[in-house]
C-alpha cells in the first residue's frame, strides 16, 4: 500500500521523490476510490529497484460543497537506471484525508475533490490538474 502525506505542499517535492511516471486516467486504468481506498494505476521507467509512490495532500482544504484538496503522486525509483516500462497498480489509505476533514468540518459525511496536480504542469494551465470525488458517508 502507498503511503499517504498531509503537508502543507511547502516542503520540496524531491522529499518524497520528483522521477517521472504516467498517471493512467481513462478506462479500466483510471484512478478509482472504493471505500477509502484509492487505486492508481502509472507506469514509469525502470525495473530494476523497488519504486515508492507517495499521495502528499495539502493542507487546508479550499471551499466546500465539495471540499478540495490538492494532491501530487511523488514517485521516487530509488536511482533505478533500467529501461522497461512496467505499469503497476498501487492502492493509497485515504483515512488521513477523511480525518483531516473530519477535523476540519466536525463532520465524517461529505464530499472532496481530489486535484491531482502533475509534475510538469504549468499552474497558470486553464486545466492544471485531474480531478476525483471522494465520497464520506
Amino acid at each position: 500500500m502507498g503511503e499517504v502525506v498531509i503537508d502543507d505542499l511547502g516542503t520540496a517535492l524531491d522529499h518524497w521523490g520528483d522521477d517521472a511516471y504516467e498517471l493512467h486516467t481513462v478506462g479500466e486504468q483510471a484512478p478509482a476510490i472504493e471505500d477509502d481506498t484509492l487505486t492508481l494505476t502509472v507506469s514509469y521507467s525502470g525495473g530494476c529497484a523497488r519504486h515508492d509512490f507517495t499521495l502528499v495532500a495539502d493542507d487546508p482544504f479550499r471551499g466546500r460543497d465539495p471540499a478540495q484538496l490538492d494532491v501530487i503522486l511523488a514517485h521516487d525509483g530509488n536511482n533505478d537506471r533500467c529501461e522497461a516500462y512496467p505499469t503497476e497498480t498501487y492502492a493509497f489509505d485515504l483515512t488521513p484525508v477523511r480525518t483531516l476533514y473530519r477535523e476540519t468540518y466536525g463532520t465524517d459525511a461529505g464530499a472532496i475533490l481530489l486535484r491531482f496536480h502533475g509534475q510538469d504542469v504549468p499552474t497558470d494551465a486553464p486545466v492544471a490538474f485531474y480531478s476525483l470525488i471522494y465520497t464520506l458517508e
